[in-house]
């Protein structure tokens, strides 16, 4: 089992190994093509970043994104898309870093399929509605 650093040792949070997109594949290869020194693929200045809580900070002031933004923001917004585009629940649950149950509870709402059973079917012991029957007009018998 791999050495664990203090902080996560007592957190009791998830900090999964994920498999990076390809889209973002095709940049760290030309950063690293661009920058032969780069060492680290989160870094400020060449040095790999040690507080992220800072580094967060400080990237969040140069996008100009509002204080209310926080790393919580950025992992619901991707579970919601990974949900919405239909992604199963236990890749989901890897790659965010939450439980199944988790994401069954608090964002289940975002699933393509959520409610799909009770808009399609009727509720058990309900009847299909009346149609009212026409009833022809009667013709006048003054002549």
């Amino acid at each position: 089992m791999a050495a664990m650093a203090t902080s996560q040792e007592e957190s009791t949070k998830r900090h999964p190994a994920v498999r990076i997109p390809h889209r973002l594949i095709a940049h760290l290869k030309r950063w690293k093509r661009d920058d032969k020194e780069l060492t680290h693929v989160v870094h400020f200045k060449g040095k790999s970043i040690l507080r992220v809580v800072r580094a967060f900070r400080a990237a969040r002031e140069v996008a100009k994104l509002d204080e209310a933004v926080i790393p919580h923001t950025l992992q619901h917004t991707c579970i919601t898309s990974l949900m919405q585009n239909g992604v199963p629940l236990n890749e989901v649950s890897g790659f965010a870093g939450v439980t199944v149950e988790v994401l069954e509870t608090l964002h289940n709402h975002h699933r393509l399929d959520h409610q799909a059973g009770v808009v399609t079917k009727r509720m058990v012991g309900t009847t299909k509605p009346k149609r009212k029957q026409m009833v022809p007009a009667q013709e006048s018998t003054a002549a």
